[in-house]
Formats: structure tokens, sequence, C-alpha cells
């Protein structure tokens, strides 16, 4: 299958050595002047971490296709999140909307949240600010598909 990222295509493949391809090849949609302070390889995608204050920080989540985060809360922050590319299906203390691109969700403190990419053949792309005491511990899941909760 074709996965379209920022009017670019690469080809994805369901396998496990398909996925690191899929993620080495994430690297070829930064410009050489996109600079982050972190950034993780999940089984659902990447995050990246671009500013990091007291009081709020600022990420860049990728989800790949047909994949979801898990069905979590957090204690000591809230999250505005906005739909940069792609599309899929968010979940909300129990209520599912569907969003595209220049959707705005806001997720208060222990609001139990997840998003799917329901996709087969594009990414799903949030900008995250999180505010509040912005931890990435901070964390607990309810449900995961990958055995972390």
């Amino acid at each position: 299958m074709q996965i379209r990222y920022a009017n670019k295509h690469l080809n994805y493949h369901s396998s496990t050595s398909s996925t690191l391809s899929l993620l080495d090849s994430l690297s070829l949609f930064h410009s050489s002047t996109s600079m982050y302070l972190d950034a993780d390889n999940r089984p659902w995608g990447r995050w990246e971490e671009y500013l990091n204050e007291p009081g709020y920080r600022v990420k860049r989540i990728v989800v790949f296709p047909g994949k979801r985060l898990s069905l979590q809360r957090h204690a000591h922050r809230k999250e505005h999140w906005v739909i940069v590319q792609g599309e899929g299906v968010f979940t909300l203390d129990g209520a599912q909307t569907r969003v595209t691109p220049g959707d705005t969700l806001f997720i208060p403190t222990g609001g139990v949240h997840r998003i799917e990419n329901d996709t087969e053949d594009q990414y799903l792309v949030i900008v995250e600010t999180q505010m509040g005491l912005c931890l990435e511990d901070d964390i607990e899941r309810l449900e995961d598909d990958f055995g972390r909760a």
C-alpha cells in the first residue's frame, strides 16, 4: 500500500520489518531545519517534542494507518490537540467523534481519551499542547493494543 505524507508517497507493508522501514523513512520528511528536543518511536507511530517549558509542552504525534493510541487519562495535565493531517476517530469519555484537518480537541485533566487512525493509506498527524505538570509518565493506560495497560 502507499502512504500519502506531505504530498509524498512511500510503500508500507504491515510486517514488522516493513514497520521499521516505515519508521526509518519518517526522517525523510523532516526539513534540515526541523529541530526537536526529544522523540520516541512507539508501536502505533511516533511522537516528537518541540518545546518543553514550565507549565506547558508541545509535541507532534504521528499515528500510523490502522493504529491507535491507548485509552488513557492524565492526572496532572490537560491537552489541546490540533489535527493537521489525515483523519480518524477521537474518543473522549466514551463519546466518539470523526476528526479531519483543522479540528481542535480539548482533553481536560482526567479525561479518558484515545485517537485512532482508521485509514489504510495515510498518517494521522496531531500537534499536541500539554498544560500543567507535563511528565511523560503521567499516563494511566486503561486499554492498550500493545499490552502496556
